[in-house]
């Protein structure tokens, strides 16, 4: 419309100066824009960098204080600052110079409308016109002029926030290729479908590290019955951790088949770590994790909580885990566990703390409540990955029999020659390819008896050398 206006009063000359003028400050923006998406792309990726070293040093304080490595995590993090404003630096300079031309541009494009209209008036062509009607000419002629200039300027004017935009959407852009790469990659369960065993077992099973060829351990072969427990032991390094990615379809064998319980099921099968993982929450959170958990007793909070189900509530049980009757079954699991020193921590173990679990607690009391919560899932099959690692002698013998006594079968990895008591078969890893499997059932009890009266005895000399 205003195109039309301004030919109409002034011809062909005003509009095409216009367009000239929006044309000119188009290539100008875009040589200053093209810069920002880079800068701005790799502006977020060192702030992520950033925040991720102080999640790494907080999440690592205390480990990071006994090595008195303060000085190390404090050049890290200021390397990675400086990084930081560098690339900041870099992306205020460059905006500075944009802002500058989008303004002159504003600027510029006012003064640019008088001269449009002056063009025509100084070549004569408006002459026979009397000062009244010609006053009324450049009036008009100068508001046409002006809000067809603006139209364009205002198009101008978002080019920084075209360029953080880009930025923006090359980085998420990044993401998202990454992401459907992962897609297309072979899904483990639609390899091995988590089907309802009631037995692990592997069958001629090839397996190495993830994105490598090199082969830990080749054809291995064992089956687990109910009742008929394993022990997995073998130097470091030897694949025994990556043999239980591979049994629990986290990895993908290289060859054979692997047969297991749902390990989406935690009353089928459930995996204790070295380390266990511990969520946000309150200590029934923990004991019942994987199984949700509404985070407060607050009316408010459970009525969001069922409207949203945000907290991944699959089953009716699920949702079911603060009643009386669950409080109850977790806090003999946490008694059961040797940990009624927590319980008397907390007020109540369905109020939410503000504090971290894996800060408060030791690695022992850490272990003891991964054996809590196995003690309440009660599964038929429970994978030990060096769960006892921290533990006592005695404390290891007590939490081991109550999982004998609840009839949950053991997949144990460990070192100590007191977990033979425990197992009926012993799968012994070597590292070079090579393993044996042998029964053990009748060796169990003499290798504990070995075991517990040599360290009675090691304990004895060290207590006379101190004395």
């Amino acid at each position: 419309y205003y195109t039309y206006s301004l030919t109409v009063l002034i011809g062909f000359l005003g509009p095409c100066c216009v367009f000239a003028y929006f044309l000119m400050g188009l290539l100008i923006n875009k040589v200053l824009m093209s810069p920002l998406v880079g800068i701005v792309f790799n502006k977020e990726k060192l702030e992520g960098n950033f925040r991720y070293g102080h999640m790494r040093c907080r999440s690592y304080a205390e480990s990071s204080a006994f090595y008195r490595g303060e000085r190390t995590e404090r050049q890290l993090m200021d390397s990675r600052l400086a990084a930081l404003l560098d690339m900041q630096y870099q992306l205020v300079n460059r905006q500075f110079f944009l802002n500058l031309s989008i303004n002159a541009f504003d600027y510029l494009a006012s003064c640019l409308s008088y001269f449009i209209v002056a063009i025509p008036i100084m070549a004569g062509h408006y002459n026979d016109l009397s000062s009244s009607d010609l006053s009324s000419l450049i009036s008009k002629s100068s508001f046409v002029c002006m809000y067809l200039l603006n139209s364009f300027t205002t198009l101008l004017d978002q080019s920084t926030n075209m360029s953080d935009t880009a930025g923006y959407t090359h980085r998420i852009c990044e993401l998202m290729e990454m992401l459907e790469t992962i897609d297309k990659e072979p899904d483990v369960s639609d390899m091995h479908p988590l089907t309802s065993h009631d037995h692990i077992a592997f069958t001629r099973v090839s397996y190495g590290v993830r994105d490598s060829e090199a082969v830990l351990t080749r054809d291995v072969t064992f089956r687990v019955n109910r009742g008929q427990s394993l022990l997995i032991t073998g130097p470091s390094g030897c694949g025994k951790t990556s043999l239980l990615r591979v049994m629990l379809h986290l990895w993908q064998p290289l060859a054979g088949i692997v047969e297991c319980p749902n390990p989406q099921q935690p009353n089928r099968v459930l995996f204790l770590p070295q380390k266990p993982y511990m969520i946000e929450g309150s200590l029934m959170a923990q004991v019942v994790f994987p199984q949700a958990c509404p985070p407060s007793n607050r009316a408010s909070h459970r009525r969001w909580f069922s409207l949203f189900n945000t907290y991944g509530c699959s089953t009716k049980e699920d949702c079911q885990t603060n009643t009386p009757a669950q409080q109850i079954r977790v806090r003999e699991a946490l008694q059961l566990a040797g940990l009624s020193d927590v319980l008397a921590r907390v007020e109540s173990i369905t109020d939410d703390v503000d504090w971290d679990w894996h800060s408060v607690l030791s690695q022992g009391e850490l272990q003891r409540l991964g054996f809590a919560r196995l003690f309440y899932h009660r599964p038929t099959f429970a994978v030990l990955d060096e769960a006892t690692s921290a533990l006592q002698l005695g404390a290891e013998k007590e939490l081991y029999t109550v999982c004998l006594d609840m009839n949950i079968t053991l997949v144990s990895v460990g070192h100590r020659d007191s977990l033979f008591q425990f197992h009926q078969q012993h799968l012994e890893l070597f590292g070079n390819q090579q393993w044996t499997l042998r029964d053990i059932s009748n060796q169990a009890s003499s290798s504990t008896t070995a075991a517990v009266a040599a360290a009675s005895s090691t304990a004895t000399t060290a207590s006379s050398s101190s004395a």
